[in-house]
């Protein structure tokens, strides 16, 4: 066992352990730290086992797995392996979700942990007084270019939308081969306020400027254990 030292590279140590002749590696930290670890598993195609040490622990609630038991977690080591998905951007493995915009921005606020959605209320309200759009440019699922977008969400495998755009729900299927896309756009402080008051009463859905779809990669391989390639970029 290795525990992990600030300035370490989780990676770089994940990949010194299969070195040393580990078949399988699991480690104990939130949905970040399970990236990076997961990054030198598929390299080498070895089991990779997840242990819900984090905050919000989205990939294993997505998994089935009880984010409050961490140690029966452990008895991954002598389950059954589970083929999933994953995907990249910019070379950069990712379980979960890459987002950009809003949403990126309410999650990095330190006031976020312990009041989220007055956290998002209050960025949403933000960015309507302020009138500042992010160069966010995209094509949608009609094949139509856009200039920006508030927020750009990309998934491994689409989310049931419930309740608040800070809870962005669950995914039925790890093993879709499928990217769901989220995007919103509130091109006026009007429309910003209103996003933020569906939001808030958790009917983000109904938004005029809220698209959701799901997209295969043009350069997508049938799945296997951990192993799916997309054509997002961050």
């Amino acid at each position: 066992m290795q525990i992990l030292e600030r300035g370490d590279d989780l990676t770089e140590m994940a990949r010194d352990v299969i070195a040393g002749g580990a078949d399988a590696v699991g480690v104990a930290g939130g949905d970040g730290s399970l990236g990076y670890v997961a990054q030198a598993t598929i390299e080498a195609g070895i089991p990779f086992i997840c242990v819900a040490a984090g905050t919000r622990n989205h990939f294993a609630r997505d998994l089935g797995l009880d984010r409050s038991d961490l140690i029966g977690a452990i008895d991954a080591f002598n389950g059954e392996v589970r083929m999933i998905d994953h995907a990249t951007v910019n070379g950069r493995v990712f379980l979960n979700v890459v987002s950009m915009g809003i949403y990126a921005e309410t999650v990095s606020d330190p006031a976020y942990r312990d009041a989220k959605i007055e956290t998002a209320r209050r960025t949403l309200e933000s960015l309507a007084q302020s009138g500042a759009t992010y160069d966010l440019r995209h094509t949608d699922r009609d094949g139509r270019r856009h200039d920006s977008a508030d927020l750009i969400m990309v998934s491994c495998g689409p989310y049931q939308i419930k309740g608040a755009l800070i809870d962005i729900g669950k995914r039925p299927r790890l093993d879709s081969g499928v990217l769901g896309i989220l995007t919103l756009s509130a091109p006026d402080p009007v429309a910003a306020i209103e996003a933020a008051t569906l939001s808030v009463v958790g009917a983000i859905d109904r938004y005029e400027g809220w698209s959701q779809w799901g997209q295969r990669s043009s350069t997508s391989s049938p799945v296997r254990p951990w192993r799916w390639g997309s054509t997002v970029n961050r």
